[in-house]
């Protein structure tokens, strides 16, 4: 992982929310980090004083928003010396969440998302294909050569170590949003599409490792919209299918 990279990843899925989300926004970015699978089963939240400072949000609003994915069975909590919570979602069931919130959009929003990951990914990996170290590089291409093996999370992660190097916070944080956004509904992909998602992928990071900015432009615009019309294509799929039952 490039070193630039280490902190921030280790914050992201927790990174502030604004002061006017309530309980409910609490939730849902949880949420979207489990399904997007920042945080896959088994995973431990931090503390929760650390993690109420990370949101930006006082310690009983965090507190109400973890009792409520408690009662759904996505987290489990032990007190004392050794506890903490610990995701415990079924991974069947958050790929049925995720097929239940596909089913709420409407292509208008899955374009207008589409558009606003483009751009960033898309000028995220110009400045990263410039400002990039030389050992960065290398820790990216090492990590083209073993895409196959990446979990969903691993998938997602490179996105963000890819864009950390952009050196900048606010694209890193709308990097974030979207990849909560579209993380989820990457679990639903067949193999073949995950193959040709990771595919693309690689020759963006490739470009990036090998400083070529505006090739790396073009090759991001091009992945984000492969994940767009991804998305879409599902969604039209979906919605057929409920039209047929």
């Amino acid at each position: 992982m490039p070193r630039a990279a280490e902190h921030v990843l280790t914050h992201v899925p927790f990174s502030s929310l604004h002061e006017t989300d309530k309980v409910d926004q609490v939730v849902q970015r949880l949420d979207h980090a489990i399904a997007a699978g920042l945080l896959p089963t088994g995973s431990r939240l931090p503390p929760e004083a650390l993690l109420a400072r990370m949101l930006g949000i006082s310690l009983t609003t965090l507190r109400a928003a973890l009792g409520i994915l408690r009662l759904r069975g996505t987290i489990t909590t032990r007190r004392g010396r050794q506890g903490g919570s610990v995701v415990t979602a079924d991974p069947e069931a958050v790929r049925a969440a995720a097929i239940a919130r596909l089913r709420t959009l409407g292509p208008s929003e899955v374009r207008d998302e589409g558009d606003l990951h483009a751009a960033i990914l898309t000028r995220s990996a110009t400045l990263a294909a410039e400002r990039a170290t030389d050992g960065e590089r290398l820790a990216l291409s090492l990590a083209a050569t073993m895409l196959d093996e990446l979990s969903l999370m691993h998938e997602l992660q490179l996105h963000l170590e890819l864009v950390a190097l952009a050196q900048s916070t606010k694209l890193l944080e709308v990097e974030l949003d979207c990849l909560l956004w579209f993380g989820g509904f990457l679990q639903l992909r067949s193999d073949t599409e995950r193959s040709a998602m990771l595919a693309s992928l690689g020759s963006l990071v490739a470009a990036v490792a090998e400083g070529t900015s505006e090739e790396a432009g073009r090759r991001a615009q091009r992945h984000a919209e492969r994940m767009t019309r991804w998305v879409h294509a599902t969604l039209i799929a979906t919605t057929h299918e409920d039209g047929q039952r």
